[in-house]
């Protein structure tokens, strides 16, 4: 939003012109959010690529062995981070398939 689009808040249900100040801190706060977008996407990809690696654990018991499309699909999500920068990482994440087995 610009500037010009902060002009009014409500108190109660009349509407009341916002201060400089008020303007100031509502286009702080706003480009603060807009600059932790990255930051946001990234713990983002993290979180939700250690939830699939967490799913897929039981491929790594030692009881278990691990076959070639299992192997290869955890590594492909360990890599996946190197494969987007602070651009990419804000749009859509192209995950790897897990193996069907």
């Amino acid at each position: 939003m610009a500037r010009s689009d902060y002009t009014h808040k409500m108190v109660g249900s009349v509407k009341v012109d916002l201060t400089e100040a008020e303007i100031d801190e509502l286009v702080k706060r706003e480009e603060d959010w807009a600059a932790g977008a990255a930051e946001r996407a990234w713990a983002r990809l993290r979180k939700d690529r250690n939830i699939k690696l967490a799913k897929s654990d039981w491929m790594a018991n030692s009881d278990v062995t691990m076959s070639a499309d299992w192997k290869r699909y955890r590594e492909e999500l360990r890599q996946l981070p190197a494969s987007y920068n602070d651009t990419t990482v804000q749009g859509t994440i192209t995950w790897p398939d897990e193996p069907v087995e």
